[in-house]
């Protein structure tokens, strides 16, 4: 198993505590894995390199403790089947209610699209607000579900009209996981999609304004289903959301005067995350 390029469906992990139940992107020493433990608890592993630094100040850098944000369950070792093969680093999550946003079809129509957004946006203001710092949010790290239901049955479909979604949670630890790891990996091209961060927070400064990018990044996604930052790859879709070259996104103009502004490279020009929320509410009503 240790020479595997990834750990197959049924291996187990920690000690045999937790088994992967499914691959979900990337290879054995750098992927996502979703997995599971006694009495149905399922998780979110992210394998990657050893932790530099202090991993007791690792666990708590990352501990993320703010309502919508998933519970943390493991940094560090996880055992895996081979007890001579070498050990290495993983990330455990628990896993939320719903879905990945990445699952959705899209576009969404308005309504469905701004009220997912203006949760999104709800949530990181709850988060900053109990001190957590999220810099980069892949649409794949924002769990979608019915707000009509604490619990879901997994598998269930996605409706694209279903104006009963709502973001349930998010898993925001992986970019950061990864980039503390002895060989970081900054622009994780092998398993995210879109770079979802503001301009500062890919070179690792914060700034309360780059809640508001994500969130009109998140927007633009799902209102026209197009990245709004045209590129051949990741690469070139970063250097353009750096440099502010903003597609044409072909917005009705009530929410393209809301969501540009959001989207500005200079995060002192940009609408505060609160205005913004209340923006798209009443873009969603209107």
């Amino acid at each position: 198993m240790s020479d595997e390029p990834v750990f197959p469906v049924g291996a187990t992990l920690d000690d045999g505590r937790i088994r992967i139940t499914e691959r979900i992107i990337g290879e054995r020493w750098r992927g996502r894995y979703r997995a599971e433990a006694g009495g149905g608890k399922r998780f979110i592993v992210t394998t990657g390199g050893r932790q530099k630094g202090d991993l007791a100040q690792v666990r708590r850098d990352l501990a993320m403790n703010a309502p919508g944000v998933a519970a943390l369950e493991h940094i560090g070792g996880l055992a895996g089947d081979d007890p001579h093969a070498h050990e290495f680093h993983g990330l455990v999550e628990v896993e939320p209610d719903g879905h990945p946003s990445s699952e959705l079809e899209l576009p969404l129509p308005p309504r469905v699209a701004l009220g997912l957004a203006s949760d999104l946006g709800r949530l990181l203001l709850r988060a900053r607000e109990a001190g957590v710092v999220i810099q980069q949010l892949p649409i794949e790290l924002i769990y979608v579900g019915r707000s009509a239901t604490r619990r879901f049955s997994l598998p269930w479909r996605l409706t694209k009209g279903d104006e009963r979604l709502r973001v349930s949670a998010i898993l925001p630890r992986a970019p950061s996981f990864w980039r503390t790891a002895q060989q970081p990996c900054f622009a994780l091209p092998q398993v995210f999609e879109y770079p979802m961060a503001a301009p500062e927070a890919l070179h690792g400064k914060d700034h309360p304004a780059a809640d508001s990018y994500v969130v009109a990044l998140y927007a633009a996604l799902l209102l026209t289903g197009e990245f709004p930052f045209e590129g051949a790859n990741f690469d070139l879709r970063m250097l353009n959301l750096e440099m502010g070259l903003l597609q044409t996104m072909n917005l009705p103009p009530a929410i393209d005067r809301r969501l540009r502004p959001a989207l500005d490279p200079s995060p002192d020009k940009r609408l505060p995350l609160r205005e913004l929320c209340d923006g798209l509410a009443a873009a969603r009503t209107g």
